[in-house]
């Protein structure tokens, strides 16, 4: 009895798999096509992306769209692709060799432009929380502040390089 159960488990979850797998493509087909026509559109050359370490699954699904829309194919405007940290999804993924974020290109930002940033998550009030959750304003500039210490400068933006082409 127990071989049958766990047979027909096995089945049963691999049916659900491969009816979430088809969903997930056709999804990332749509994506994919919607971001190629806008990247040949708008002559786009430079890509920031979620990281592919992200928790969250719509962050994944821009990840790989954004991959196959910027295949690096004979006329593909796309030159730079950069993935961004996202505080409370990318430290929290399964800590694994291809899904860990190495930060590897470095935005100094002014005073100003700071200051514009922390404005613009303001915007985003339902996703931010109480320090010390990483969702906070004040994570956030510990993030920019560790960042900005590891290149010299009072705050930074981190990027980890997936593509970067320069003719």
């Amino acid at each position: 009895m127990t071989f049958l159960r766990r047979n027909w488990s096995s089945i049963h979850n691999t049916k659900i798999a491969g009816t979430l797998n088809a969903l997930i493509k056709e999804k990332n087909t749509k994506i994919a096509g919607t971001l190629n026509a806008l990247i040949k559109e708008k002559n786009i050359d430079t890509l920031y992306i979620p990281h592919k370490g992200d928790l969250h699954l719509d962050h994944g699904a821009i990840y790989n769209a954004c991959l196959v829309a910027a295949r690096p194919l004979p006329g593909q405007s796309v030159r730079h692709i950069y993935a961004y940290e996202t505080l409370s999804e990318t430290e929290w993924g399964h800590p694994t060799v291809e899904a860990v974020f190495i930060p590897r290109y470095f935005n100094v930002l002014s005073e100003n432009d700071f200051a514009t940033k922390i404005t613009a998550m303001e915007c985003f009030s339902s996703q931010l929380k109480a320090f010390p959750n990483t969702r906070s304003i004040k994570a956030i500039e510990h993030l920019a502040a560790l960042r900005g210490a590891y290149v010299g400068a009072n705050t930074a933006e981190s990027f980890d390089v997936i593509r970067s082409i320069n003719d």
